[in-house]
């Protein structure tokens, strides 16, 4: 009976502990975006942003091949879907900052590219730069299978991912300008925490020189 009452006590106190989880990261996101402070604000030496065209669009959805398995290119391709926000970019050779979501769906992190929301929007916005949301491969719409298996599993790997990342910047072809802008045009600013904190670490230190 006691060690059943523990257990009952244990399960109580995890789920009262989970809700607090999500509840605190809730008001923090609240409390981020009421007392942001714009960067003019601050005096901070930004840039000012060149005129754009209205009817253009500053932000949606695109894809981009990535071979399945990097070691082995001729099992074939996917398509991994990315996001992306150009509100803050200033022009050809204008730097592009990738969020990297982690291990979910990624349709609905581009409102991190937003400085009111995320500390990582801020970076665009002093930078002038444009954003992009890679979405993981095997999440979300980014997967070549409909059903998982032990074997078609074995392709989701941090090397796989990793290369993932390094492959996009080497080879991305903006949506919203015809300005070459890979990794050896302009800058790219590599982000993530968590999971997506690793694999930022992971690339600057094995692939060092993309980002």
């Amino acid at each position: 009976m006691a060690r059943h009452s523990l257990r009952c006590f244990q399960a109580a106190f995890l789920a009262h502990f989970a809700v607090s989880v999500v509840i605190r990261a809730e008001q923090d996101s609240k409390h981020f975006a009421l007392n942001y402070t714009s960067n003019s604000a601050c005096n901070l030496p930004v840039p000012l942003p060149i005129p754009k065209d209205p009817t253009l669009k500053q932000y949606g959805k695109g894809t981009f091949r990535q071979p399945l398995h990097h070691k082995a290119p001729e099992l074939g391709n996917f398509t991994v879907n990315y996001y992306w926000n150009s509100t803050f970019w200033a022009g050809s050779g204008s730097p592009i900052v990738v969020f990297l979501p982690g291990e979910v769906k990624a349709d609905r992190h581009l409102v991190f590219s937003r400085p009111d929301f995320s500390l990582v929007g801020i970076i665009p916005e002093n930078l002038r730069a444009a954003v992009i949301v890679p979405e993981h491969r095997y999440y979300g719409g980014s997967s070549l299978f409909s059903e998982l298996t032990t074997s078609n599993l074995s392709y989701l790997t941090v090397e796989n991912a990793l290369l993932d990342i390094v492959n996009l910047a080497n080879h991305f072809d903006p949506p919203w300008t015809d300005a070459s802008s890979t990794a050896q045009d302009v800058p790219w600013i590599l982000t993530g925490g968590s999971y997506s904190g690793a694999q930022t670490a992971w690339i600057a230190n094995v692939f060092g020189g993309v980002f």
